[in-house]
């Protein structure tokens, strides 16, 4: 995902967001508690979210990759996630592998 001003991506077998760079050079900018990290997130202020599909929660991280909090999906979630995606307004919304429809969350 490109958070504004750096490419980023989710390692899951590394359980880490890492920073693109030239010549496909990678730079941790976050390291969870994630156990299943299956989506990424971002806006174009720097902020980004991973979505955990193990823990049913949405992490938010800051630009410098401190972690903001965090979203418990809980009953109100799908049962398996497949996609996370951050709004220019606020909140963001996980996809569920079974369809179309978007839990939002604040």
């Amino acid at each position: 995902v490109w958070d504004g001003r750096r490419m980023l991506a989710l390692d899951s077998r590394g359980r880490r967001v890492v920073e693109v760079r030239e010549a496909n050079q990678l730079r941790t900018v976050a390291a969870g508690p994630f156990e299943k990290p299956v989506g990424l997130g971002s806006d174009l202020l720097g902020r980004f979210a991973v979505l955990d599909d193990r823990t049913k929660t949405v992490s938010l991280f800051g630009s410098d990759g401190a972690r903001l909090g965090a979203y418990a999906m809980g009953a109100a979630g799908p049962s398996k996630a497949a996609a996370l995606v951050m709004y220019p307004s606020g909140g963001c919304g996980v996809t569920a592998s079974s369809g179309a429809t978007v839990y939002r969350f604040r």
